[in-house]
């Protein structure tokens, strides 16, 4: 084991993250897209609906669904994924698609093991990031 400080592994950790989605094309695979459903917070909701141009409810009732009390993207892929991996609405999207896959330092540590390891099953970059992490620790 590594005599590295948590604030080393840290910044290291932030350095692997953003060397490995410089490396890889997320639109070559979009499993994040395909295979999550998607939780939207009270300003997702808003902040889509202004992008498209509709009301809340609008966007409530076209896109999503209440389950045990979360508002959820309502069906797999998400709706907003086109077939060229690209998201229609990229700009607006929701905040958990923007910290997907949770591994900048400040995430990982809040982040459980089990959702991580889930994670290397659809995201290449999330097994990348963490071999590398595995290789300095």
């Amino acid at each position: 084991m590594s005599n590295k400080s948590t604030a080393d592994v840290d910044q290291q950790l932030d350095v692997i993250h953003d060397t490995v989605f410089s490396e890889i094309n997320c639109l070559e695979c979009g499993n994040c897209c395909k295979t999550y459903q998607i939780i939207l917070t009270e300003a997702d909701q808003i902040r889509i609906g202004k992008f498209l141009g509709k009301d809340i409810l609008d966007v409530l009732l076209n896109y999503h669904l209440l389950d045990d009390g979360q508002i959820l993207v309502q069906s797999l892929p998400c709706p907003f994924l086109g077939i060229d991996n690209v998201c229609s609405i990229y700009e607006v999207r929701p905040a958990v698609c923007r910290d997907y896959p949770f591994l900048k330092s400040h995430q990982f540590k809040t982040t459980s093991p089990q959702q991580i390891s889930e994670n290397t099953l659809h995201c290449p970059a999330t097994y990348h990031i963490l071999e590398r992490l595995k290789a300095i620790i």
